[in-house]
């Protein structure tokens, strides 16, 4: 699995889940005039995975969830529609912020975990 297709297969397992897609957009791009609440994908990074002869690669997406809502209960709500979703594995419980963003609107920060084996 390179790059292009791990980031297809993250957009694909979250935009086609109808519940995740009935509660917000799911873009790569965020179109200037987005409707809240919506999720960005963003790819992180790619690191030397588990397995020594390195034909393994770690590969972070972070998605962005942005929120008009007055308070965090949207984002958080997102957060677990997100992590029924997609395999447990590629969940990192840990890797989460949520933010009140200079704009107003509320910012979560989750981390998916993939491997390209």
């Amino acid at each position: 699995m390179g790059y292009k297709t791990a980031f297809q297969s993250v957009y694909t397992l979250l935009n086609n889940n109808a519940d995740l897609k009935a509660k917000a957009k799911i873009y790569d791009f965020v179109p200037e005039d987005a409707a809240s609440p919506y999720i960005q994908i963003q790819f992180s990074q790619a690191l030397r995975g588990r397995i020594l002869n390195e034909s393994e690669r770690e590969m972070y997406f972070d998605l962005h969830i942005w929120s008009q809502y007055l308070g965090s209960k949207e984002v958080l709500e997102i957060i677990d529609l997100i992590a029924a979703a997609v395999p447990s594995e590629w969940f990192e419980e840990d890797a989460q912020t949520i933010f009140r963003d200079e704009s107003g609107w509320y910012h979560g920060i989750i981390t998916l975990k993939l491997y390209d084996r």
